[in-house]
Order: C-alpha cells, then structure tokens, then sequence
C-alpha cells in the first residue's frame, strides 16, 4: 500500500471523526441551550410583568388616599390592574397570584375608607410595606426559576 494512500485514508476518517464528534455534540447540547433560553426569557417576562404590576397598584394605592371607587379616574387603572391580574394567573405560580390578588382586595379596601390625610396613612399602615407578600413571592418563584438553569 502506497504511503499517500494511507495518509489520506487517515486524513479522511480523522476529517469524519472530528465532523461527527462536533456534530453530536452540537445535537446533545441543543435542547438543554434552548431550554436555558426559553427559561431566561419567562424570568424576564415575568419580571416586566410584575413591575407593571407594582407600578399600577403604587398608583392607585395613592389615587385612594383621596378618591372613592366612584370616581372616574380611578375604574381605568383598577380595570388595567385586573388586567395585569388574569396575566399572572395565566403564567405564575400559586403563590404569586394569591399575593397579587390580596393587594388587589387591599386596595379595594383602601378605596372603600373615607378620605385620609397623609399623617393617618402612615399611621394605618406604619412601617408596613403593602406588597411584601407579593415581591416575596416573586422572589421566591425568580429563585426557583433560575436555580433550574
């Protein structure tokens, strides 16, 4: 057998050794890349979703310091808010849509007191942070989504 012979023979099956190792590489790998990506972008769907959230119901927490449900203003916001709501329950977990419904009912509550002074907010609700529950919860959810990357 001719020297050239053999070392093309070898260059050939080394070429096709190293063509087929990187291709089921490639395919081994694949899913789990997808996977990972899909996951990234559900946090980040997610993230943008509940700050939306907290955006509306910081506005209508203050809106009913001085409103009343009867006003105007206050059914496009509340409605958005419901809104956000049935978003969540489409995508979240248990734990996360039971806080966000609570702040909803919390501020269902808010709106039904009569009309208060800044100085009576503070005292109604002191240190409190009404949406504790929530953003724990989210947090919660955030860190167990990830932790599956």
């Amino acid at each position: 057998m001719d020297s050239s012979i053999v070392a093309a023979a070898s260059a050939l099956l080394g070429s096709s050794v190293g063509g087929l190792t990187t291709f089921a590489t490639t395919f081994v790998n694949q899913p789990y890349v997808a996977r990972r990506d899909m996951l990234v972008k559900d946090v980040a769907n997610r993230e943008q979703l509940y700050a939306e959230f907290l955006k509306e119901v910081a506005d209508l927490y203050r809106e009913s310091l001085n409103r009343t449900l009867d006003d105007l203003f206050a059914q496009p916001s509340l409605i958005t808010t419901y809104s956000l709501i049935g978003r969540i329950r489409m995508i979240s977990s248990e734990p996360v849509l039971t806080a966000a419904e609570k702040v909803v009912e919390d501020i269902i509550e808010a709106y039904k007191r009569p009309q208060i002074t800044f100085k009576e907010w503070e005292q109604l609700w002191g240190p409190a942070d009404p949406w504790h529950a929530f953003t724990k919860a989210c947090r919660t959810e955030r860190q167990s989504m990830l932790g599956r990357l």
